[in-house]
């Protein structure tokens, strides 16, 4: 089986456009349409139906694609591993991050990094969870930092392995001197200030009382939002905003904010873990950040 043709049948199939498969690709739409045909007229099955602006994947389409994937994945992982082989790489590593993580991962890695001076380099992005998955499935990361409890909104869980690294308890906060904190009843007047927030995982607001999902989930509320914690700590402390902070509020670096938790009737516990496909090689440099986390989280993490 040609492999370029798999590689095209899995960019429709996830993209459900040939323009858009053809840009993430990076070849023509001409070129992709060419690869679709062949692959039918190979298979002798009709993997999608075409329309003006997008393709419906069929049955077919629907019961091979699981199957092409894995074998996308498996020939990733032998060019990976011949490569670590021939080469001794310990390369560069691509990591999707939750919201939260940059501050509480990424930060203390890069502290070891530095402080060993590794040849390790990293390379995060960001996105809702949906989005770094979809990457990680296509080896566009190495692994991801988020919330495990989006393992139980995925219809086939066994495809990844899932390590908790940390759990954190989550606050409000604000400025000392901001009017929140005098007030007697405090989720009544919670919302009649400003907030900046940072994107918040579905399973924290599902963990929420029903005003507060309604305010985060309102798409005119909050007043401002960041894509990440830093920024929006940052913001509030210089604009007397309210918002979240998570980790351990005695920390030096929050000490040196003017930001204090509000008293609230409610608690929520991040719980950020690494993802990785189960099919992928497991790289000496994905090790290598393994060993470090233990260090940073206080786990046993390589040989999980």
């Amino acid at each position: 089986m040609n492999i370029k043709l798999l590689r095209h049948f899995v960019s429709v199939y996830d993209h459900r456009s040939l323009s858009l498969a053809a840009q993430a690709l990076g070849v023509t739409q001409s070129n992709v349409s060419k690869s679709i045909q062949k692959l039918e007229d190979d298979l002798e099955l009709l993997l999608f139906h075409r329309h003006t602006r997008d393709v419906q994947a069929t049955d077919a389409a629907k019961k091979l694609y699981r199957s092409a994937r894995q074998c996308l994945n498996v020939t990733e992982d032998f060019a990976n591993k011949a490569r670590y082989l021939s080469h001794g790489e310990s390369g560069a590593l691509r990591i999707g991050c939750g919201p939260l993580a940059h501050d509480l991962l990424i930060k203390p890695i890069i502290n070891q990094l530095v402080a060993k001076d590794s040849k390790i380099t990293i390379h995060t992005g960001t996105g809702n969870f949906e989005q770094l998955r979809h990457q990680l499935d296509n080896h566009q990361y190495d692994c991801l930092f988020y919330d495990v409890g989006e393992l139980e909104r995925i219809a086939d869980p066994s495809d990844y392995q899932v390590i908790p690294l940390l759990q954190e308890k989550v606050y409000i906060v604000a400025n000392k001197d901001h009017p929140i904190h005098a007030q007697t009843d405090v989720m009544d007047k919670l919302f009649d200030y400003r907030w900046v927030l940072p994107p918040v995982p579905q399973r924290y607001i599902g963990q929420l009382p029903t005003k507060f999902q309604e305010f985060i989930l309102n798409s005119d509320l909050p007043d401002f939002e960041v894509t990440d914690l830093p920024q929006a700590l940052d913001l509030a402390q210089t604009n007397n905003l309210i918002t979240i902070a998570v980790g351990d509020l005695n920390d030096e670096m929050f000490l040196r904010r003017s930001l204090k938790a509000v008293d609230i009737p409610f608690s929520i516990t991040s719980d950020i873990g690494l993802w990785r496909l189960r099919t992928r090689y497991l790289t000496p440099t994905l090790k290598d950040l393994m060993s470090m986390l233990e260090s940073i989280c206080d786990l046993k993490l390589v040989g999980s």
